[in-house]
């Protein structure tokens, strides 16, 4: 019937994302480890080769959300280095090249549920400030040029509405 069936190594499998460019990849996540020693990793996984790039590890990030680039293989991954205090920042991540480009410096917040525009320049999403909600918290738009702008100081899981 022409599917091709495969199986993905996890223990909770989160937001199964199929590329718009390359067909043959898929990205997901999934916890390790129990209870309160866990950790949450972003995986690439190849159809042809049925093997998947651990991109928290290839990164050196701990990442808490991705999302493909609309156009091109590429990311939009948001996260933390290994040395930041709990709070995030925002990367482009270009798979072709290797090239990790940090679009939203640090900041003590979370941002959730990342909405790529419809041709990839933009993002919006929710965000939780950590320690200052008033700052930090609200929906936000991110373009690819480091350009922020909180919309709302309320609202959650924005998405991008395409009018025809």
């Amino acid at each position: 019937d022409g599917s091709t069936q495969f199986t993905i190594p996890t223990q909770i499998g989160q937001e199964l994302q199929w590329s718009d460019v390359d067909q043959d990849y898929l990205l997901y996540q999934d916890v390790v480890g129990e209870e309160k020693d866990f950790a949450l990793n972003t995986y690439l996984f190849n159809l042809e080769t049925r093997q998947s790039t651990n991109l928290s590890e290839e990164t050196g990030l701990d990442l808490t959300q991705a999302r493909w680039v609309t156009g091109e293989f590429a990311l939009y991954l948001s996260g933390r280095e290994v040395d930041d205090e709990p709070g995030s920042r925002i990367f482009h991540y270009d798979l072709v090249t290797g090239t990790l480009t940090e679009i939203r410096e640090y900041q003590s917040s979370l941002p959730r549920y990342l909405t790529v525009s419809p041709d990839g320049s933009s993002m919006v999403y929710e965000q939780y400030g950590i320690f200052d909600r008033d700052e930090f918290s609200g929906v936000w738009r991110l373009d690819r040029d480091s350009t922020s702008l909180r919309l709302t100081d309320l609202g959650r899981n924005p998405l991008w509405l395409v009018w025809d």
